[in-house]
């Protein structure tokens, strides 16, 4: 294909390569399954969302959505941050849509998603289940419809850094060798066949949710059951929506946190967690869902008018209506119904929140406080419930009343 503007099945706008005709080669080589096709200049719909343009030093990206681009110097790094942007662009074409920066591998009929952890070894796992005749979905973005509790595949293939982690055993070596895709000094693309890759558009239910904890000290690899607030924290850091957090994103990712097993693999042997991983009945027995908080809320009942008294100590706070929680293990996860901001509070924290239900002032919440922690230091306490009360109406999340 010669330089031109690409529409992608599901964007709002065309891609158009001007100089670029190796970024989209190595595009055409990669993308399994994603409908595109070519448009004239003339008959564009819309502006373009992405736009790759050979420039000195390599190619320059840029996107409808953000002011600044970027260069990347090799047609194949260009294409690893392409990818990206097609994703982003995707999401931001219709609302609701919702993706999460994960690997997915499907076994056994369900998805095994894997959210994105640094240098946890998401896409070397990936491949490594592809070559054990596992299906890849993604090793770094899974579009999610969390109402039918299913992933979506973007048709891309693992992506691995060069050079490979030493010690990888010699029959997965040969593998990545067998099925090399496009590759640079930095990255490789696997070239996997239609039952090791799934294509754009292909669906499989959401199975189990497993936190990737890399570390050369584990002799044996093994499944715990994760720390339930730790798995909400990951899974609502790695969503990409352009909605933001938002109250439905908080509940949605809590709901499926409580539908699912949610576990915490910690390997230093690729081998092991592989085996580990297929491994249904090892697999069945650590399958801990999201055991009950022992936070129980209590929501505003009658709101009073806000107001702005002048005495700090006498200044009285209560919820801001509209402010939605969820109780997960011993954290409290709010979120501010305008901004759509996430706030995480302890046990402490989410105790002053159930005290301003009602209205109360610094001086009367340290005064319960005190009585309930009798070994702490009272000014400790009127410290750090100041600066908590503060942080709590700056976030939106209390008003004075």
């Amino acid at each position: 294909m010669s330089d031109k503007l690409i529409a992608f099945e599901g964007l709002a706008g065309p891609v158009a390569f001007e100089g670029a005709g190796p970024v989209l080669y190595e595009l055409e080589g990669v993308l399994r399954g994603w409908p595109r096709w070519p448009v004239a200049a003339a008959g564009a719909a819309s502006e373009p969302m992405i736009s790759v343009d050979r420039c000195r030093g390599g190619y320059a990206i840029s996107v409808s959505w953000r002011n600044d681009g970027y260069v990347e110097p090799t047609p194949v790094s260009a294409l690893c941050s392409l990818v990206v942007d097609l994703v982003e662009a995707y999401v931001r074409s219709e609302p609701g849509r919702l993706c999460l920066h994960c690997a997915a591998v499907k076994v056994d009929g369900r998805l095994l998603v894997f959210p994105a952890a640094s240098r946890a070894g998401k896409s070397t796992l990936t491949a490594r289940l592809a070559a054990a005749g596992r299906q890849a979905f993604t090793d770094d973005l899974l579009a999610l419809d969390l109402y039918n509790g299913k992933g979506m595949a973007f048709g891309v293939p693992p992506r691995l850094r060069r050079p490979l982690p030493p010690g990888l055993d010699p029959a997965f070596t040969a593998f990545i060798e067998e099925h090399a895709g496009p590759k640079d000094a930095y990255y490789a693309y696997l070239d996997l066949p239609p039952d090791r890759q799934a294509h754009f558009g292909t669906v499989a239910p959401l199975g189990a949710v497993v936190l990737l904890e890399r570390d050369p000290g584990v002799l044996q690899a093994r499944l715990e059951p994760a720390e339930p607030a730790h798995a909400l924290r990951l899974l609502l850091g790695q969503s990409l929506t352009i909605q933001g957090c938002g109250s439905r994103l908080l509940e949605d990712l809590h709901d499926l946190l409580a539908a699912r097993p949610c576990l915490t693999l910690h390997y230093s042997d690729l081998e092991q967690a592989v085996a580990l991983l297929q491994d249904g009945q090892a697999f069945s027995e650590q399958a801990a869902r999201l055991a009950a908080s022992p936070i129980e809320l209590r929501a505003v009942e009658q709101p009073i008018e806000p107001l702005a008294p002048s005495s700090e100590r006498s200044r009285r706070f209560q919820q801001k209506p509209g402010v939605r929680g969820r109780a997960v293990g011993e954290h409290l996860f709010l979120t501010e119904p305008d901004s759509g901001d996430l706030c995480e509070l302890n046990l402490l924290g989410a105790g002053v929140w159930n005290l301003l239900a009602e209205p109360h002032s610094l001086e009367e919440v340290t005064a319960v406080l005190v009585e309930v922690f009798e070994d702490a230091a009272p000014p400790t306490i009127v410290a750090d419930t100041r600066r908590l009360l503060s942080d709590l109406e700056q976030r939106g999340l209390i008003q004075p009343c």
